[in-house]
C-alpha cells in the first residue's frame, strides 16, 4: 500500500509538471490546464484515515495545493504528532500557514485555539477558504501578515501566474528574479502582535517560513520569555546555503530552550527541530 501511495504520488507530481510544461505551447497546454484548474475550483471532500480519520472540504485551486492538502497527515510525521496531541486549553501559533495544512490539522482534531500567518497573498486566500469550507472560524485565526524582528514592510517574491502557483512557498528568495516580480507586504513583531491584537500568548509554536526563522524569533524575545510557550518547532537548515541551525539554537538557548528532537527531514539537512522549554 505505501508503494502504491509513492507510486501514485509520483505519477501526480509528474502529471503536473508536464502540464505546466506544455503551457510553453499555448494552443495545446492552456486548454489542459484551464480545464484542469476548472475541476480543481470544485469542492472536494478529503478523507483520511491514518494517523488521524476525519474528512476536509477544499477547492485546491492549483495542484500543488492539492497535494499539500492530500498529504496532511503523512508528511512531517513527528511535527504531525505533536499537534494531534495539543489539548483544548492550548494557543496553537501556525506561522508560515501557507494554505493551512497544520492550522487544518489542528481544527480537525484538537479543541486548540490556533493562529495562522500567511504573508503570501494568495496562499492567504486559499488558507481562509480552508478554514471557512470545514467551519473551524471560532478557533482558527489567521492574520495576512509575516512576522519578523521589526514592523516594516518585506519584499516577497510572487509569481506573475500566481493563481496557479497558490501553495508554492519561496517567497523569500530573490535569485529568480526572471520568474517573478516582488511585492512589498508587511510583517510585525510577535510581540507587538500580542500588544496590538490583545490575543494569547502561544502555547506551541511552529515556525516554517524557508529562511527568516530567526528574524521572527528575535521578534518574540517577549514571548519566548513566557512559562506559558512550552514547544517551539522550527524548520533549521544545518548545513549549505542559508545554514540556520547553530544561530537559533543558541538564540533559543538565552530563553531555556533546549532540543527535544531534530526529525522529518525536508530534504538535504533541513529538519523540523523540536525545542522545549528547560524551567
Amino acid at each position: 500500500m505505501v508503494q502504491l501511495r509513492l507510486i501514485s504520488e509520483f505519477c501526480g507530481n509528474q502529471l503536473g509538471n508536464l502540464i505546466n510544461y506544455l503551457t510553453n505551447y499555448k494552443r495545446i497546454g492552456l486548454p489542459i490546464k484551464y480545464s484542469l484548474i476548472k475541476s480543481l475550483t470544485k469542492v472536494q471532500n478529503l478523507y483520511f484515515n491514518k494517523s488521524f480519520t476525519g474528512k476536509l472540504s477544499c477547492s485546491p485551486l492549483s495542484e500543488k495545493s492539492f497535494w499539500r492538502l492530500k498529504k496532511i497527515g503523512s508528511k512531517e510525521p513527528y511535527l504531525t504528532n505533536l499537534i494531534l496531541g495539543l489539548s483544548k486549553d492550548d494557543i496553537f501559533w501556525d506561522v508560515g500557514a501557507n494554505i493551512g495544512q497544520f492550522t487544518l490539522l489542528a481544527g480537525l482534531t484538537t479543541k486548540s485555539k490556533v493562529f495562522s500567518f500567511e504573508i503570501d497573498p494568495f496562499n492567504y486566500a486559499m488558507l481562509v477558504d480552508n478554514i471557512n469550507k470545514n467551519k473551524f472560524h471560532k478557533r482558527c485565526i489567521a492574520f495576512p501578515f509575516g512576522l519578523s524582528n521589526s514592523n516594516k514592510l518585506q519584499e516577497i517574491s510572487i509569481y506573475p501566474d500566481s493563481i496557479n502557483q497558490i501553495g508554492r512557498s519561496y517567497v523569500y528568495e530573490k535569485n529568480n528574479r526572471k520568474k517573478s516580480n516582488f511585492y512589498p507586504v508587511p510583517v510585525f513583531k510577535g510581540d507587538d502582535i500580542i500588544n496590538f491584537f490583545q490575543i494569547e500568548y502561544p502555547t506551541f509554536v511552529k515556525i516554517d517560513v524557508d529562511g527568516p526563522e530567526l528574524n521572527i524569533l528575535k521578534g518574540m524575545e517577549n514571548i519566548l520569555s513566557q512559562k506559558i510557550l512550552k514547544n517551539l518547532v522550527v524548520e533549521c537548515i544545518e548545513e549549505g546555503k542559508g545554514k540556520n541551525f547553530n544561530p537559533i539554537k543558541e538564540f533559543l538557548e538565552k530563553f531555556n530552550f533546549q532540543i527535544v528532537d531534530k526529525q522529518d527531514n525536508l530534504s538535504n539537512k533541513i529538519y523540523n527541530v523540536h525545542f522545549k522549554k528547560c524551567f
